[in-house]
């Protein structure tokens, strides 16, 4: 994060429209510093879509993770063999 990303609460306050266009033009979040510490983000909203997208994805990594290292694992075989079992069950029923 660079230096010009990094701006204070009054700074906002000071130059709102400047910010906004720097936000949306750049698609680079600002870090609003208030009472000296960092507070707040604002970035553009398809910024915004983009990480809730990636963060719902690196979740469901983790939670795959977790069932692999617990072996809560089907193989390849094992899901072939039960469509097959599935769609022969289905045909016979039609049939």
């Amino acid at each position: 994060m660079e230096i010009q990303d990094i701006i204070t609460a009054e700074q906002l306050r000071q130059d709102q429209q400047e910010v906004f266009e720097d936000v949306l033009t750049s698609n680079t979040p600002k870090v609003i510093i208030y009472v000296g510490e960092p507070a707040l983000v604002l970035m553009n909203a398809e910024t915004y879509r983009t990480q809730i997208t990636r963060l719902a994805l690196l979740e469901k990594i983790m939670v795959g993770q977790k069932d692999i290292e617990a072996g809560r694992v089907v193989t390849h075989e094992q899901i072939i063999a039960e469509l097959q079992q599935r769609l022969s069950g289905t045909t016979e029923a039609q049939g």
